[in-house]
């Protein structure tokens, strides 16, 4: 297996549909991933490693699709903005999703850390009591909390986990404008003609939401693109996959490769060597089956650890 580096540039946005029915509250209405998750990302490129497969065994070649493109995977996933100036991506162009755990309050990033009940709460219920009061429950600030951007900079990110408590978004960022980005959606509207009456067929208008890669929300930010930064594993045979254009996302709708450094995926520099506890950033949401403690994490390996 090779390991390959690059970036997804898209260039007519992008529609990931979420895992929200047609028939809700906005009937007709498709809705969007905030960004691509890494299973549409890793969909696309086993499509295009398999377009690939079949232009080298020429026409009328046939194969097991799944099998065949089963040994591609991806190692790691970023998010990029840059302004449109020529230059190569590099680790300030990293954006980075808003922790869960955020709360902003007054221009401030607040963790919401949870606490144990306060013993003047009384019970919670009349079955399972010991394990109900033995819950934790994050403590909500007095003020009303505000809306977080979807994206910080690489350095607020850098900030935040070395815990130091992240400032405005709209006061500090890495890139050269003072604002960060973020994405700008549209809801395109699509119809279905029936030929002979020359009017809508029913039940085929609707419309879906799309994620613009060009541009920014803000308008104090310069013209800038959005890419999707890529370590993936690769065949043998596949040293120079991807190349051209990849079908990415719903329609299939046509993502530039370009090539970046590995240095676009190595970790910070200046972040503790060692920490008192465990973290995990989550790209997606996750259940593990012993609550707090993830998977293949024995207790006590933890407890050692920590001591």
């Amino acid at each position: 297996m090779n390991t390959t580096h690059f970036a997804l540039l898209p260039r007519e946005g992008l529609f990931c549909k979420n895992g929200r029915g047609w028939y809700t509250s906005d009937v007709g209405r498709s809705h969007s991933h905030e960004w691509p998750p890494p299973s549409t990302v890793l969909g696309a490129l086993r499509a295009a490693w398999g377009q690939a497969l079949l232009a080298r065994g020429g026409v009328g070649a046939s194969f097991d699709w799944e099998q065949a493109t089963r040994e591609l995977a991806i190692r790691k996933l970023v998010t990029l903005w840059r302004p449109m100036d020529g230059k190569d991506f590099s680790p300030e162009d990293r954006l980075w999703p808003v922790p869960a755990d955020v709360l902003m309050v007054e221009k401030k990033a607040q963790r919401l850390l949870p606490k144990p009940l306060s013993t003047d709460v009384g019970t919670l219920g009349s079955m399972d009591e010991e394990a109900l009061e033995g819950l934790w429950v994050p403590s909500l600030p007095k003020e009303k909390p505000t809306s977080t951007p979807p994206f910080w900079t690489d350095a607020m990110m850098r900030r935040w986990l070395r815990g130091v408590p992240a400032e405005d978004p709209n006061a500090s960022a890495s890139l050269d404008g003072p604002v960060v980005p973020e994405p700008v959606r549209r809801n395109d509207i699509h119809v279905t003609l029936n030929v002979e009456s020359q009017t809508a067929e029913p039940g085929m208008l609707y419309q879906s939401e799309v994620l613009e890669t060009l541009g920014s929300k803000s308008p104090d930010l310069p013209v800038g693109e959005w890419a999707l930064g890529v370590e993936c594993a690769v065949p043998e045979g596949a040293k120079s996959f991807p190349s051209g254009l990849v079908g990415l996302g719903g329609k299939r709708r046509l993502a530039s490769v370009e090539r970046v450094k590995p240095a676009l995926f190595g970790p910070p520099v200046d972040l503790p060597k060692s920490s008192p506890g465990l973290r995990l950033i989550l790209a997606t949401p996750a259940h593990f089956q012993r609550g707090w403690l993830p998977d293949g994490l024995r207790l006590a390996e933890y407890k050692e650890r920590r001591a």
